[in-house]
């Protein structure tokens, strides 16, 4: 499909009087996922990186905010991101793609493949999220995993991220497998943990990818809770896992290889997680 017009508005409320005259407009900023064959998805395209502060960078004593047209790649400059963010994108993505994708652009494409890793890693780390409603010019402060399940957020774009800095006893970590090392991840996990003083979990999240019907499924692990991270506790809560996937099953592994790479993957990234607690300690 050929693109019949082509808008750039300066401000947010430009785009919601746009977003009336066109309700099936594709947002964009970036476009090396969305604009990858030789037809324009869309008949009409609203360019939003001309928009104030949708290109802000403003670290805060607490994290960091990133405006929706940030490209990945100048996210990843930014020296207060957490390593597992760097292993998420950098792995599987080529530099044309992170130096041509914006954030907004890669929460637009939830179910691109090689987005996986990046997604789980929003969802473990609970990314706070500011989306902006094109219809309404209404702006709400969410999760991912709000922005994934509620259907209210189905027309909801990403404008900012707030990624919140990983404090002395807390960890974030990846894990994947896949058919090559530069290849798209069929399983991957991004797992977060935080401990007290004395040792003893107080926070465990786990979101996988791979693993699901879904792009992204995130699980609290309730077993780790008051107890020490170590390797009987991180088998245990490995293996849990198993009652809450329910993975596909085609060409790139079966439905109980899936299962239990979800296992192996969520294994990986709790041991990643103990023993980078342990160098702190």
């Amino acid at each position: 499909m050929a693109t019949l017009q082509y808008f750039r508005p300066k401000s947010l409320p430009e785009i919601t009087s746009l977003w009336a005259d066109y309700p099936d407009a594709l947002l964009l900023s970036g476009g090396a996922l969305t604009l990858n064959a030789l037809d324009v998805p869309a008949s009409v395209v609203v360019d939003v990186q001309e928009v104030p502060g949708l290109k802000r960078v403003e670290p805060h004593d607490s994290g960091l905010t990133v405006g929706g047209a940030v490209t990945l790649a100048r996210l990843l400059e930014q020296p207060s991101v957490p390593n597992a963010f760097h292993h998420a994108l950098a792995r599987a993505l080529s530099p044309n793609v992170l130096n041509n994708t914006s954030v907004m652009e890669s929460l637009s494409n939830r179910n691109h493949p090689l987005l996986a890793e990046w997604l789980t890693v929003l969802a473990a780390h609970d990314v706070g999220i500011e989306v902006f409603f094109p219809a309404t010019g209404a702006q709400v402060m969410t999760n991912f995993e709000t922005l994934l399940d509620d259907p209210a957020f189905g027309d909801a774009v990403a404008i900012s991220l707030f990624i919140p800095h990983l404090g002395a006893r807390q960890a974030l970590a990846t894990a994947h497998v896949a058919r090559t090392p530069a290849d798209r991840a069929i399983v991957c996990a991004a797992a977060f943990a935080e401990i007290d003083a004395s040792g003893m979990v107080t926070a465990a999240f786990v979101a996988l990818a791979g693993a699901s019907a879904h792009p992204v499924l995130a699980l609290e692990l309730d077993g780790l809770i008051g107890g020490p991270l170590n390797s009987e506790t991180i088998a245990a809560a490995s293996a849990g896992i198993s009652g809450h996937t329910d993975p596909p099953d085609d060409y790139l592994g079966s439905a109980e290889y899936r299962a239990h790479m979800a296992q192996v993957c969520t294994a990986r990234a709790l041991r990643d997680i103990m023993h980078a607690l342990a160098h702190r300690s």
